[in-house]
């Protein structure tokens, strides 16, 4: 197996292009006091996560990534190649899931709708 380590900066670990510096103080939830509190790296590791990695892997000639939490757990042995089964079987995602989260973070939804609001955004739900 190989296991790299890369730093990401640069576009990989920056504001949005349409995200001034200046923009910062106007985010909502940004203030340690206001809940939930959504520390810049916070964003720019959901922004990774969401949409900046899959480029990223591209251009490195990755054609397969398995993303393990901090506190994710390989409970059994695997005794076969999972990207090989992946690719044999023409699966494009696989997880496993073995327990809930409880829920979202007080506030969540409420934070969603304000921004729904804001944007003129018609939910289609």
């Amino acid at each position: 197996p190989e296991v790299s380590f890369r730093l990401l900066d640069g576009e990989w670990w920056s504001l949005p292009p349409d995200v001034g510096e200046d923009s910062k103080p106007a985010w909502h939830y940004f203030d340690r006091d206001k809940k939930p509190y959504f520390s810049e790296g916070y964003r720019h590791m959901i922004m990774w996560y969401s949409v900046r990695i899959w480029k990223w892997l591209d251009k490195a000639g990755y054609a397969w990534v398995m993303r393990m939490d901090d506190d994710s757990f390989l409970r059994s042995k695997v005794t076969y190649d999972i990207f090989q089964h992946m690719q044999q079987h023409r699966f494009l995602y696989g997880f496993r899931q073995i327990a809930c989260e409880a829920g979202t973070t007080p506030g969540f939804m409420e934070m969603v709708m304000e921004h729904v609001k804001a944007r003129g955004i018609a939910p289609a739900f």
